[in-house]
């Protein structure tokens, strides 16, 4: 019979109990038991073997001193055997010598001593702790199993051998006993439900049901730990609760740890670390703050789990009570503060835009200046957010300097102008910021100097904003969260300057590096989603609105009615879709989705949502390409968006569309005006964003044209051509084709009134015109930039 089971499942308990109930049966049990003893001592398991019923040692050492000692050795034998012992131990001793030859002394007296044992009775044999034996057990072990003896030892013909084993001895057990029956049994560790009957079994009173919780937590289901811990149980008071003792809670879980093979220094450190971390962490998280290796910390998560001192689920690591992760943190980690430092870088690495968490733990180690920066980062990025964050304002002390003050005084004040367009107050806030502190506020900086700058639809100052931003890319090992979103930002500026190469390779290296992360840094899923709106410059029509779609997914709201979980976010991408749609000619659906926008801005008026007459223009016209709005108040909306801001591209913008929408309404000397107070302003400027001079040129162009000038109008069309390559993909390829046809139109407008010209191209090229010709061929414009750089 073969038992096996796991350490503490009982297995040495149910020999013993076999063994007894054996004895009360009539019969003779004799348990070997293996024990740890460095260097191997030859057949130690057989020189310690008892009878669990009698409790008495038959020892070998003891058969040297006479008759008499060995009787006494001899359970059954009494001290009238005397003589008759040592005749039969010589006989047998000569006997094996003459026939035999495979035993040695020793062997032989260790068989006496067992046939003695038995005088005819039924004989059982347990052997126990086999991991502890050696190969001369093993092999006298192999002997007792085969028929060799049988004719000298008549007992082991029909002894029942009981094997206790751990599962890995199996097969070497199976190859020894290959002739015989064999009978096997698995033991498991105690289940919770199991303890108030294991108690009972053991002889110990029964237990509060708070107490058989902390009892099984302590023992995790083994045998042997709970018969000791159970004993604190007598003889307690109502004021005293054994289950509650901490001192024999910790016995326990260290008698735990100690009696495990295996790399216990990794479970231990992993044990300290976690209950550093809290009652659940993840194992990134144990990872970083133990030095783990992947698999050396597997391995260990996987022995905690099979131990009961950690649990795995749902992609967490979890300590099975709060008693545990206590006890943990208490008695293995006296001074913290090496692990707040330790988890502060972690923090870095794993979540590195947890700039409030990582500052609480370098407070706590004592880490004054990095903390100092770490509160201004938090601070930052609050302000971005639109997230309260009077607790780290109003968190002075001593080691927030005047430095670090001064510096975000500034910042507050630059990001106060960003959002009311106060492009020049703001850009002279940060030029007075010394370049004192460290790098990080300073790329922190220099980063919002680029967004003002991306605001202003002047090819000069995309170029400044991606020479500003590019020297931070070396910012990705010191500062991940900073370095993604300058990143983001350089792929709108290498767009804007037709760096499209740059800009694809930089997008390609953020997503790589936001999938890898993405299940573990809850920051990074956020970072990925504004990458595709960002990134939708880089991109056709059709893939760039599936990108949209997919952040907004993310972003949006989580029931209808109810406000977006990243509400700029969510805006900023909405309002992107929205263009997308109307390039494509999807008017309805843009008129649609741009309702939607209208309603979370409606429904959350208090909000501070960015660059509203940007939305506006969009929804506008939308509903008036799919026919939900008519032209008068169309033209209406445009003109109260058109008097309400005096941003410069976003006026640029919202003019020529008002224009556009006189030019309908047959009010052509009103739009004359307009689109030639536009154009002045754009040439003027030097450098203005090419999608904005190629579309006011065009319809200024048309109106020359219709006019009777053809040649000034082909001149200034040819005089913006060159920006075309500029364009972002989506566009570039629908607006190269529209240029010759637009050429053409040019050169026939003389003849015709303005609605024969609007139509020309349809009548003369009808393949070519889709249902976005409503857009591109009066030329509207809709403004995607704010919108792709904005954080």
């Amino acid at each position: 019979m073969v038992i096996t089971g796991p350490g503490g499942s009982g297995v040495s308990w149910t020999l013993s109990q076999i063994c007894m109930d054996w004895e009360k049966n009539g019969g003779v049990a004799l348990k070997a038991t293996g024990i740890a003893i460095t260097p191997p001592r030859t057949l130690l398991p057989w020189l310690t073997m008892r009878s669990p019923a009698h409790d008495n040692v038959a020892r070998w050492e003891t058969m040297k001193g006479g008759a008499a000692e060995a009787s006494k050795a001899i359970p059954v034998v009494g001290d009238a055997a005397s003589f008759l012992v040592n005749e039969l131990l010589n006989h047998r001793r000569k006997k094996l010598e003459r026939e035999m030859k495979v035993l040695d002394e020793k062997e032989q007296d260790l068989l006496f001593v067992i046939e003695s044992a038995a005088k005819g009775k039924r004989l059982m044999i347990a052997v126990d702790q086999l991991a502890c034996w050696d190969d001369e057990s093993w092999g006298l072990l192999e002997i007792i199993l085969s028929p060799l003896l049988h004719s000298y030892y008549p007992s082991l013909a029909n002894a029942l051998v009981v094997f206790g084993a751990p599962a890995d001895l199996l097969p070497r057990i199976r190859l020894l006993a290959d002739q015989l029956p064999l009978t096997e049994i698995s033991l498991n560790r105690l289940e919770r439900a199991d303890l108030a009957g294991a108690l009972t079994t053991l002889g110990f009173q029964q237990l509060e049901q708070t107490e058989l919780d902390v009892l099984f937590e302590a023992t995790g289901g083994r045998l042997d730990l709970l018969r000791d811990f159970a004993q604190l149980s007598r003889n307690t008071s109502g004021e005293a609760s054994s289950g509650a003792d901490a001192a024999a809670y910790g016995r326990m879980i260290e008698r735990r740890l100690r009696s495990l093979k295996g790399n216990v220094a990794a479970l231990e450190g992993l044990l300290t670390a976690g209950s550093f971390l809290g009652s659940s962490f993840s194992r990134e998280e144990a990872g970083c703050l133990t030095g783990l290796g992947r698999d050396e910390l597997e391995n260990a998560l996987q022995m905690a789990e099979g131990e009961n001192l950690l649990g795995l689920a749902s992609g967490l690591v979890s300590f099975p009570s709060d008693a545990m992760q206590r006890y943990f943190r208490v008695s293995r980690i006296p001074n913290p503060s090496k692990y707040h430092a330790k988890f502060a870088e972690c923090l870095r690495r794993l979540r590195p835009g947890d700039y409030k968490t990582r500052r609480l733990h370098l407070l706590m180690a004592g880490q004054n200046f990095e903390s100092s920066v770490c509160r201004c980062l938090a601070v930052l990025d609050a302000q971005r957010s639109r997230r309260k964050s009077v607790d780290l304002l109003e968190s002075e002390s001593a080691e927030s300097d005047g430095e670090f003050s001064a510096y975000l005084e500034a910042m507050l004040a630059a990001y106060s102008a960003f959002e009311r367009d106060a492009r020049e107050e703001g850009l002279t806030i940060l030029q007075s910021i010394e370049s004192l502190v460290p790098d990080a506020l300073i790329a922190e900086r220099d980063y919002l100097e680029a967004q003002f700058r991306l605001k202003s639809h002047s090819l000069p100052e995309f170029e400044r904003a991606a020479v500003i931003l590019k020297r931070w890319l070396s910012l990705q090992e010191a500062e991940p969260e900073i370095w993604s979103r300058i990143a983001q930002t350089l792929v709108v500026a290498f767009a804007e300057t037709n760096r499209y190469e740059e800009a694809g390779f930089l997008e390609e290296s953020l997503t790589k590096y936001y999938a890898a992360r993405k299940n573990l840094d809850p920051w990074a899923i956020y970072s990925l989603n504004c990458l595709r709106r960002r990134s939708e410059c880089l991109h056709q029509l059709v893939p760039a609105r599936t990108r949209l779609q997919n952040a907004l997914a993310y972003f949006g709201p989580s029931q209808v009615g109810t406000l977006a979980r990243h509400p700029i976010q969510y805006y900023c991408t909405l309002a992107n879709l929205v263009s997308n749609l109307i390039a494509s000619g999807m008017f309805a659906e843009a008129t649609v989705r741009g309702a939607e926008l209208q309603a979370q801005i409606q429904a959350n008026p208090s909000y501070p949502w960015p660059s509203l007459e940007i939305s506006a223009n969009n929804a506008v016209l939308a509903a008036y390409l799919s026919g939900t709005m008519d032209l008068q108040s169309s033209l209406h909306l445009m003109q109260q968006i058109d008097e309400h801001r005096d941003g410069l591209g976003d006026r640029l913008l919202v003019r020529n569309n008002r224009a556009v929408f006189l030019i309908h309404a047959g009010a052509i000397d009103q739009a004359r005006s307009i689109l030639d107070e536009v154009w002045a302003e754009l040439t003027e400027s030097g450098g203005a964003d090419p999608y904005h001079r190629y579309l006011a040129a065009n319809n200024l162009a048309g109106l020359v044209a219709l006019g009777g000038d053809t040649t000034a109008a082909l001149r200034m069309l040819d005089e913006v051509a060159g920006g075309l390559d500029r364009f972002p993909p989506g566009l570039r390829g629908v607006f190269s084709r529209r240029h010759a046809m637009m050429t053409e139109a040019l050169a026939a407008a003389p003849t015709l009134n303005v609605t024969q010209y609007d139509r020309f191209p349809g009548d003369r090229h009808p393949p070519q015109v889709g249902p976005q010709w409503a857009f591109y061929g009066r030329s509207f414009l809709f403004s995607d930039i704010q919108f792709w750089a904005a954080e």
